[in-house]
């Protein structure tokens, strides 16, 4: 049987050896033979080690190849925005403080749907750079659902219709610490790289309000669960024509000292709508704002029903949102409180964008 030798520089003019061990100085499978008869010339190696060192190698270099995929991916994110690569030259590097992500919950109905759109939008995020907070006004405690080491709090209010605004304002003030925070639908679907790059984006720009482009699925058999599953939902969608693609002025980076010094949402608004036009209307008054629309941070809205009783109710916001523009007291800063100020009664009949006033 043939074994494994490593030629240790011996007299090679032996015609046995030469046939056989080429002058290269590798190892070589060598007849028993020639082995026995010229034993002090080689250097045995055995079988099994020669094995073991094989399978290490062919380990190590599935692991060199893995680590070369990694680093092409992110090169090629690096490559995406100007932004990384201005940073990259400056050496600046990312925060490590976390961000602050804050989803207001409020459900009266349907409770079970809306954790699980809350839950998926979680786990696209959880992993990154941040500190998950749910501050929810529901009559329903659904501590129990969410993944623990989250920050949560519950404050029931069955007294009163429901108030984004006001939910947005108790979330802020009793969980939010870092200086930049995010506000998120429970049914956004976040991309992996998002959290980095908006990291590296205030260290470069120092923005006090950031929106990013939202794509809107449409009606899926399943709620997709991944952001790799809502990509292919979203594609699905277009071609039915029931996805749409906007700036969700409601989500997005928030800076709390600015948060703070215009006064936080506008409590006058009651239900959804209107109110986050209203708070970044009064943010852009203090410095600019900006809207990004790049894959590395867009997001995916998951579908779901709406009541008409929200419809209607956004409507009344928006002529609301239109009066206070045109009363001129987005110029109030901090705002003008809920209870301080009567909307007329002809609220609803007048287009107020048509009044003189510019209307955003």
């Amino acid at each position: 049987m043939p074994v494994v030798i490593n030629r240790c520089g011996h007299d090679l003019s032996i015609p046995e050896i030469r046939r056989v061990i080429p002058c290269d100085g590798r190892q070589y499978v060598v007849p028993v033979p020639v082995l026995q008869r010229y034993r002090r010339m080689f250097e045995i190696v055995p079988v099994e080690l020669q094995r073991a060192v094989e399978e290490q190698r062919v380990v190590i270099d599935e692991l060199q190849r893995e680590v070369e995929e990694q680093r092409v991916v992110i090169d090629a994110l690096k490559k995406k925005s100007v932004l990384l690569d201005a940073i990259r030259v400056c050496g600046l590097k990312e925060s490590d403080e976390k961000f602050d992500v804050l989803y207001p919950f409020h459900f009266e109905n349907d409770v079970e749907s809306a954790v699980e759109r809350l839950l998926v939008s979680i786990e696209s995020l959880i992993n990154q750079n941040v500190r998950i907070c749910v501050c929810n006004t529901s009559p329903k405690c659904i501590k129990k659902y969410l993944p623990s080491g989250l920050d949560y709090i519950h404050i029931p209010r069955t007294d009163e219709t429901y108030c984004k605004s006001k939910t947005i304002n108790i979330g802020v003030k009793k969980m939010i610490r870092s200086e930049y925070f995010f506000t998120s639908d429970i049914d956004l679907v976040y991309p992996p790289t998002f959290i980095e790059y908006m990291s590296l984006f205030t260290l470069f720009k120092n923005p006090i309000r950031v929106l990013f482009s939202n794509h809107n699925i449409g009606q899926t058999p399943k709620v997709p669960q991944t952001y790799e599953e809502c990509k292919n939902a979203f594609a699905l969608s277009q071609d039915t024509r029931r996805a749409t693609k906007y700036y969700a002025p409601g989500n997005g980076l928030v800076h709390l000292p600015t948060f703070k010094k215009v006064g936080g949402y506008d409590e006058r608004f009651i239900g959804h709508g209107s109110e986050d036009s209203e708070f970044n209307y009064r943010m852009s008054k203090l410095n600019k704002y900006f809207q990004i629309d790049l894959d590395v941070v867009n997001t995916y809205h998951l579908w779901h029903f709406y009541s008409t009783d929200i419809n209607e109710r956004m409507k009344i916001n928006e002529q609301q949102w239109r009066y206070i523009v045109w009363n001129g007291e987005t110029n109030n800063i901090p705002l003008i409180k809920a209870g301080e100020t009567k909307f007329p009664p002809d609220l609803l009949e007048r287009d107020w964008s048509l009044a003189g006033r510019d209307f955003v």
